[in-house]
C-alpha cells in the first residue's frame, strides 16, 4: 500500500483528517461502514459496506463505477476487502505526517472473493457482495438510507485518499 502515495500530492493528503481524530467523532458509524479494497492485484478503491431493505447483513460493499471501470476486465475472486485500515492515533491535520502513511494495515482484517451485483456507469456506482458473511468481530457498520423526506445535515467524506488510511473530510 506504501507506495501509492507517490501518485498523490502529499498535501492533499494532509489535509484530510485521521478517524482516529475527534473531528470523526460525530460519524463514528459511516466510519465503520468504510472500507478500502484491491482487485486483480492492485490497491483499487473505497467502499462502504450498506445494508439492503431486508436489512440482514448481506454483505454488499457499494463503490464507485470509475475504479473498476464498471466491472469490466475484473476478477471479482480476486476482490479483496480491507476493514479497519486506518491509523491507532490522530495525526495534526496539515502536518508532514498526516501527509504520509501512517501505521494501519491493509492486511489485517480482509475478506476475499465477491461477486458482481449492480454497475452503473451514469450514476458512477457500483455494488459487489463479499462471498461470505462478514465477521463481528470486524465490527463492520451496515449503512443505510432514509427515504423520510428529512433534510439531512452536514456531509463529510469518508474513503482511503490514494488507497492509505482511513481519513475524514
Amino acid at each position: 500500500a506504501r507506495g501509492v502515495v507517490d501518485q498523490f500530492d502529499a498535501v492533499q493528503l494532509s489535509c484530510n483528517v485521521d478517524v482516529a481524530c475527534a473531528q470523526a467523532d460525530p460519524w463514528r458509524t459511516q466510519v465503520d461502514s468504510v472500507v478500502a479494497y484491491a482487485a486483480n492485484g492492485f490497491l483499487t478503491c473505497s467502499g462502504a459496506v450498506v445494508n439492503n431493505t431486508a436489512e440482514d447483513q448481506t454483505p454488499y460493499i457499494l463503490t464507485a463505477w470509475h475504479c473498476l471501470n464498471g466491472g469490466a476486465g475484473t476478477n471479482f475472486n480476486s476482490v479483496i476487502v480491507s476493514f479497519n485500515y486506518q491509523n491507532s492515533a490522530c495525526r495534526a491535520p496539515g502536518s508532514g505526517a498526516s501527509g504520509g502513511p501512517g501505521d494501519g494495515s491493509f492486511s489485517q482484517q480482509t475478506m476475499t472473493g465477491a461477486i458482481l451485483r449492480m454497475s452503473h456507469n451514469e450514476s458512477d456506482t457500483l455494488l459487489f457482495e463479499m462471498q461470505d458473511p462478514i465477521p463481528a468481530s470486524f465490527g463492520a457498520a451496515y449503512i443505510g438510507w432514509n427515504r423520510s423526506g428529512a433534510v439531512p445535515g452536514p456531509g463529510v467524506g469518508i474513503h482511503h485518499p490514494g488507497v492509505e488510511e482511513k481519513r475524514i473530510s
